[in-house]
């Protein structure tokens, strides 16, 4: 099932089509809208995603491969780190966490976020970010005990309900020269 759902912001309703449209995860798009509605203005977001027990590949420049083995080389989620090419080193890296998140195109003054949210300065504008860990043992020396399915499926949707709830009880933004 395909998980992209597109908004229109003139009318602050689901469309089927992309064109004049932006795209969102179907699982928090009533957040988006409800943000955008209220004259929040947003540039990204994800619902977060289960994809424990996934491998993830990143690519490391050969330049920045002694820094980056000495800084992550040991740490428990790396699966393999080799040779990719003449210029690059893949990590084969287990996934650990997942994130549901909203970014803002302002720096908008929040006086409250939703339970387990923080707040992070992008180079233009913020977001709020609550990250799922997909193994019990949040301390990354060891990583070991996976939480079940069923437990992290019911964290992310948990943390989208509170980021619902919390965009429901947001009084519409202030703009210059207006009442609203």
């Amino acid at each position: 099932m395909d998980n992209t759902v597109y908004i229109d912001l003139d009318s602050f309703t689901i469309s089927s089509s992309a064109p004049g449209n932006i795209h969102c995860d179907r699982e928090i798009a009533e957040v988006i809208i409800e943000l955008n509605k209220k004259g929040y203005k947003t540039i990204a977001s994800c619902a977060g995603h289960n994809r424990s027990g996934s491998i993830s590949r990143y690519f490391i420049p050969e330049s920045d491969y002694d820094e980056w083995i000495e800084t992550f080389g040991e740490h428990p989620s790396v699966v393999r780190v080799e040779k990719y090419d003449d210029r690059h080193f893949v990590c084969l890296s287990k996934e650990l966490i997942t994130t549901t998140y909203v970014a803002f195109a302002d720096n908008y003054e929040f006086e409250s976020l939703p339970e387990g949210f923080e707040k992070s300065e992008l180079e233009e504008g913020i977001s709020l970010n609550c990250r799922t860990y997909y193994y019990l043992d949040e301390e990354e020396e060891t990583w070991q005990k996976m939480k079940t399915q069923k437990q992290i499926d019911t964290e992310i949707k948990n943390a989208r309900a509170r980021l619902l709830a919390w965009a429901k009880e947001l009084k519409p933004v202030k703009m210059k020269g207006m009442n609203i």
